[in-house]
């Protein structure tokens, strides 16, 4: 279910949402079952802020034109073995 999340927020430039499923599914992937409901929370966290952005869109569209509105998962939070 991450990879499919990872691929649709791809598609959908929803940057945080795709960064939460990708290290989501690295820690699933690599048997790191201690960070997974870390990784879940941020996730949640990066569907969440994606919502209130769209929120914020639906109410003025002019919005759309500024610039992104979401915060990326900052690198620093992810294992190193993720930086690159």
């Amino acid at each position: 279910m991450a990879h499919a999340l990872k691929g649709v927020a791809g598609n959908l430039a929803a940057d945080g949402v795709f960064l939460a499923a990708y290290v989501l599914e690295g820690a699933l992937l690599s048997d790191q079952h201690e960070l997974v409901d870390r990784y879940l929370l941020r996730l949640m966290d990066a569907l969440t802020e994606l919502r209130n952005v769209t929120l914020l869109i639906k109410k003025d569209p002019t919005l759309q034109k500024r610039g992104p509105l979401c915060s990326l998962p900052r690198p620093e939070s992810f294992p190193r073995s993720w930086r690159s």
